[in-house]
């Protein structure tokens, strides 16, 4: 960062004292509506859009910083931004900190360092090994477990999706203290607070973009860009036989993925051009289609839980982007009569009998409970930690 971009994003203050805070701004909004309505809280910006320089927290930075580490210049910045991010929460005092990001690892840090607190990090989004690193123990340590390098043994509480996340850290050694199975904070709360009745079926099938096409077109996610172009050629061919409805929920407004879309389907899709958050469109769009079609999206995993018909398509030739739970709902094998077959049954098939099959499978994956959404259950827990305390 230049040092004059640097000055202009100082805030000649220290961050406010709260009871409970949210840690970055990434899902803050769906935090603060749907969880910590009527209940004071703070948010504590850690992308750079501004930094707190009053005396109090500069003087935590100077305390908390490792003067061993100055000496690496490699080591100055994180060393620094450490300190800086200790010394917020030795100004804002919070008795709860909550965390949308679940996989980043300052938070997983700084949940064993401050111990004034109770940290939650909310699982966001499907998880798999990086596929840019080779899968050595060491490398699978600094995923899972951040250990030997003086860094933090992963987050002290965990709010995941269901037993399958359970399972997959367990297997790679994150030293998590505590598991929340939950389900997805976003995906519950669409289906059990907002829409517990199906809404009437508009398609017959919902595509869920899952990138920025853009950086499909620049190879930055080659394995994507496979997969996701053979997916959408045999859906294009499907679509054109049958003639049965598509809707497509983008993920993004931008022009550059609405019209990789429609340079594909013309006026074979219905594009929804913008993903609306707060609106829950792409949720919507699920919601009122029978099957849903995905390479490795998360908000088709989401509908699932709740009973939704989903085809999992990964033809990246890369297994960690394959899901086996079921022969129904997913396929690795790019071959358009499979796809075909495997479409048509889905949509043919008994809703009820979809249900049984797929029951146990679906709480693996999502651990709802339609009884309390997991907002609510969010709530408690914080609401608990505001009462033992006072």
């Amino acid at each position: 960062m230049r040092l004059l971009e640097f000055f202009k994003k100082i805030k000649l203050e220290s961050p406010k004292q709260s009871d409970v805070l949210i840690f970055d701004v990434e899902g803050s909004d769906l935090l603060s509506r749907h969880v910590l309505y009527g209940i004071d809280h703070g948010i504590l910006h850690t992308r750079q859009e501004f930094f707190y320089c009053g005396l109090k927290v500069i003087t935590y930075i100077l305390l908390n910083v490792n003067i061993t580490n100055l000496g690496n210049s490699k080591k100055i910045v994180s060393e620094f931004y450490k300190a800086y991010i200790l010394g917020c929460l030795q100004c804002i005092k919070p008795k709860v900190v909550l965390s949308f990001i679940d996989n980043e690892p300052t938070f997983h840090w700084i949940s064993r360092v401050y111990t004034n607190a109770t940290f939650y990090a909310i699982q966001n989004g499907m998880r798999v090994i990086n596929d840019s690193w080779d899968y050595t123990d060491s490398d699978l340590e600094k995923i899972c477990v951040f250990g030997g390098n003086g860094r933090a043994n992963c987050v002290t509480n965990f709010m995941c999706f269901g037993e399958k996340e359970e399972a997959f850290y367990r297997k790679y050694g994150a030293k998590i203290d505590n598991y929340h199975l939950l389900g997805s904070l976003k995906g519950s709360y669409y289906k059990y607070a907002l829409n517990r009745d199906p809404p009437e079926k508009k398609y017959t099938l919902c595509l869920v973009s899952e990138n920025p096409q853009t950086k499909f077109e620049e190879q930055q996610f080659p394995h994507f860009k496979k997969s996701n172009t053979i997916m959408a050629t045999y859906l294009k061919q499907f679509v054109d036989e049958t003639g049965v409805s598509l809707c497509i929920a983008n993920r993004t407004g931008s022009t550059d993925e609405y019209e990789y879309f429609q340079r594909i389907f013309g006026e074979s899709a219905t594009i929804i051009i913008k993903n609306n958050p707060s609106a829950f469109s792409t949720y919507r769009a699920m919601d009122e289609s029978q099957v849903i079609i995905s390479h490795f999206s998360t908000a088709a995993i989401e509908a699932f839980g709740w009973g939704k018909k989903i085809l999992l398509c990964n033809y990246s030739d890369n297994p960690l982007y394959s899901f086996t739970f079921s022969d129904l709902c997913t396929t690795d094998i790019a071959d358009y009569n499979i796809f075909k077959e495997k479409l048509k049954k889905l949509i043919n098939m008994d809703r009820e009998k979809f249900l049984n099959e797929t029951f146990a499978k679906r709480k693996y994956f999502m651990n709802y409970d339609p009884d309390i959404p997991a907002t609510d259950y969010v709530r408690r827990i914080v609401i608990e930690h505001l009462t033992v305390r006072e």
